[in-house]
């Protein structure tokens, strides 16, 4: 498995939409570009109430408008591959997941407390949190960031050996060609270095 570590794809891909597709990291762009807009509306909309708040009018609108113009000049130069939008929208996209996950806690407290809180709220904007960390994290990829930056190769199409299945990285997701039947507690995801599988699963099926 460790000399295979390299056939490294997007999770959520086919095996079949990989082949013959050229560089697999154009449609998680695609897909984090949408992410981006998304949480820019939420933080322009943060920023309304913050502003609304803190400021009279009609300085809240003077700042508000120049907030929505500098959302959407990011959004667009990082749809385009703008280098200087490169980590401006991984950092919009973690400064989201920190809002949700901030949400989560807040409910979560008001649980404990007996205030109005909610368990779908916590699981929903726990969710969310996640999911923007683990886009905001993609960054960090030196395969999405050689695309994003015009170092992309084509990707050839990958031939999974005898015995061997794309598995999904439960930490990073990324997807691995892996060996089931050889797959111990202490293999590790290439990219990200955390466990594949869980130590106490990995314990089961070792004992039996």
């Amino acid at each position: 498995m460790a000399d295979r570590s390299d056939d490294l794809v997007i999770a959520g891909m086919k095996p079949s939409s990989i082949r013959g597709s050229g560089n697999p990291y154009l449609r998680v762009h695609s897909g984090i570009n949408f992410v981006l807009l998304v949480d820019s509306f939420i933080l322009l909309y943060l920023t309304s109430i913050f502003t609304s708040v803190l400021l009279l009018s009609p300085y809240d609108s003077v700042v508000l408008g120049l907030t929505a113009g500098t959302f959407t000049l990011v959004w667009l130069s990082y749809r385009r591959r703008v280098p200087w939008a490169y980590w401006i929208g991984a950092v919009i996209i973690a400064l989201t997941g920190i809002f949700f996950a901030f949400f989560s806690l807040v409910n979560l407290l008001a649980l404990f407390s007996g205030s109005s809180g909610s368990i779908l709220f916590v699981l929903l904007f726990g969710w969310c949190a996640l999911g923007s960390f683990r886009r905001s994290m993609t960054h960090l990829h030196p395969g999405y960031n050689s695309m994003y930056f015009g170092r992309d190769e084509e990707f050839g199409d990958i031939e999974l050996e005898a015995g061997e299945m794309l598995a999904a990285c439960p930490t990073c997701m990324a997807v691995l060609a892996i060996r089931p039947t050889m797959l111990r507690s202490s293999d590790r995801c290439p990219h990200c270095q955390n466990p594949l599988i869980n130590e106490r699963l990995a314990a089961k099926y070792e004992e039996e």
